[in-house]
């Protein structure tokens, strides 16, 4: 865990060498002119161009500091960067900073007024987005925030890439959160909400940067899908493995996860998370889309195996409220 600061920033990035420069740049310089103690985390989810290089290139009062995340999926890096911080206040903000960086001055006012969580908003009164959308990424949006704002009642927009968290107020949320795409937004909104604690949205004037590799129909659907399994399921599923095995390791160098404890709850590394493509619970590069199955698929099925035959379904018809597949790696940009 990093050591303590007040605030900081968790940027999901996934091949982002192109958009990351003037990002840090607009955003170090910002946060080196505020009172408050800051950092920027780069999540690097398993780019293959110079994403950590070019986080790492950029220098300034505030520190930029990048980790690695082994399960492919936005939600994934982002909930990696959170759950390793030990800030006051952290929360994550897109690659392409499509919404302004100045935002961070309302939103941690909402947070010290008492809100557990403080969220731009595109959609609130007040919002507006400023570069015209396709026809199809309307409607998507508009399907996608119609199934949605049941599990979140008042929140109008909960895809916008900009949110932060009181670290200590949604700790208990953050650990129920399974979901590794691009649904992770509505999960974790869903569990603060569920918590009976205060959720802020910002209104803010957000444009659509180009460079996005957010595919509106097949992620899009993706994203759908998983947030229509999460009305049958309880916000207080938990998935834990009844049998004793060795501990597993989530570091970005990891791919050797093993079988967790006995109760222990499942790691990052092993969840069945939510995705497009294939079977899930196994790390980067052994997912079913046309990547070659590595030297642990076998543990995996495995472990998976051993999971379902130590738990019996739950009342939904789901296991432990898990959907299966695996999330291809995407952009950080947000859901239309």
């Amino acid at each position: 865990m990093r050591g303590p600061v007040e605030v900081e920033v968790v940027i999901p990035a996934f091949n982002e060498a192109a958009r990351l420069p003037d990002t840090l740049d607009c955003m170090v310089g910002f946060l080196d002119t505020r009172p408050w103690s800051a950092r920027i985390v780069v999540v690097d989810n398993g780019s293959y161009d110079d994403t950590s290089a070019v986080a790492g290139s950029v220098h300034g009062r505030t520190e930029v500091v990048t980790i690695g995340c082994a399960q492919a999926g936005k939600g994934a890096a982002v909930l990696r960067g959170m759950r390793t911080s030990s800030a006051r206040y952290v929360g994550f903000t897109d690659a392409d900073l499509s919404t302004p960086v100045t935002t961070l001055v309302d939103v941690l006012a909402e947070l010290r007024n008492g809100a557990a969580a403080a969220i731009a908003s595109r959609h609130a009164p007040g919002g507006a987005v400023v570069t015209p959308r396709s026809l199809m990424r309307r409607i998507g949006s508009q399907v996608f925030r119609a199934v949605a704002r049941p599990l979140v009642p008042g929140v109008h927009d909960t895809q916008c890439g900009f949110k932060f968290f009181d670290r200590h107020a949604v700790t208990t949320a953050l650990a129920r959160c399974r979901n590794a795409g691009f649904a992770f937004d509505v999960e974790l909104l869903r569990h603060i909400h569920a918590d009976g604690l205060r959720i802020a949205e910002v209104p803010v004037t957000w444009t659509d940067s180009p460079g996005s590799t957010f595919h509106s129909v097949r992620d899009g659907i993706a994203a759908v899908a998983a947030v229509c399994r999460m009305h049958g399921t309880s916000c207080s599923d938990r998935t834990t493995w009844s049998h004793p095995a060795p501990t597993a390791s989530t570091d970005a160098g990891s791919r050797s996860p093993s079988v967790p404890p006995a109760g222990r709850p499942v790691p990052d590394s092993l969840l069945v998370v939510e995705s497009s493509c294939g079977w899930a619970g196994r790390p980067r590069g052994s997912c079913s889309s046309g990547h070659p199955a590595d030297s642990h698929a076998e543990l995996m099925r495995s472990a998976d195996s051993a999971r379902r035959k130590a738990q019996p379904h739950n009342d939904g018809g789901t296991r432990n409220g898990m959907a299966y597949g695996c999330r291809s790696p995407g952009s950080s940009s947000p859901v239309p």
